[in-house]
């Protein structure tokens, strides 16, 4: 059996291209809010798994948010865990614009895209899914902790853990436990206080 932790990186800046974006100030503060909980966690899976292997997207972000928390002696990033489709390009923006202007949180809209084939057809989000499937499956180590972007955590959890709990805000984390096989048997969401 395998445990593969996948956690939304903490707040970022908005300007900028995905290569490059880094987090704000209450992104680091949000990061030192956490760790005590995120290192305790790792602790009791260490106990049943073995010691983590640290695994990011290749975004300034997502790195920035697993040094700050997790201090890894090594940290690996794979393009599986970039992003490739985002809410707010969905239908070119416009249900993305019109769900904000409607005081909806991310947290919903994710809910609403996931639930909606009609509205994934012009973004390759079940690609996602694949790509982090793919991921979760490949990895050697018994307990692997990942540092990505919030749909395609979402995406990956989708119909494995209930629906209302998809959608993360940032810093948290969705925990995949496989089997023998590398078949996803389980997840569950992991939202430290905040």
């Amino acid at each position: 059996m395998s445990a593969v932790l996948l956690m939304r990186h903490s707040i970022s800046v908005q300007e900028g291209d995905n290569d490059t974006r880094t987090l704000t100030h209450d992104g680091s503060e949000l990061c030192s809010r956490v760790r005590g909980f995120y290192l305790g966690l790792l602790s009791e899976l260490a106990i049943r798994f073995g010691e983590p292997e640290f695994w990011t997207s290749s975004f300034m972000r997502a790195r920035l948010t697993a040094w700050e928390i997790f201090h890894p002696e090594q940290l690996h990033t794979s393009e599986r865990l970039n992003i490739i489709a985002a809410m707010p390009d969905v239908h070119g923006g416009e249900w993305y614009a019109a769900g904000k202007a409607a005081g909806k949180t991310d947290q919903r809209l994710i809910r609403e895209l996931i639930a909606d084939p009609a509205l994934q057809r012009d973004q390759p989000f079940s690609e996602t899914m694949v790509r982090h499937h793919a991921f979760l499956r490949e990895r050697e180590a018994r307990l692997t902790v990942a540092v990505g972007h919030e749909a395609n955590i979402s995406f990956a959890a989708a119909g494995i853990i209930p629906h209302e709990q998809l959608g993360l805000l940032e810093c948290e984390a969705v925990v995949f436990y496989l089997n023998a096989a590398k078949q996803i048997i389980s997840a569950e969401k992991i939202a430290p206080r905040r």
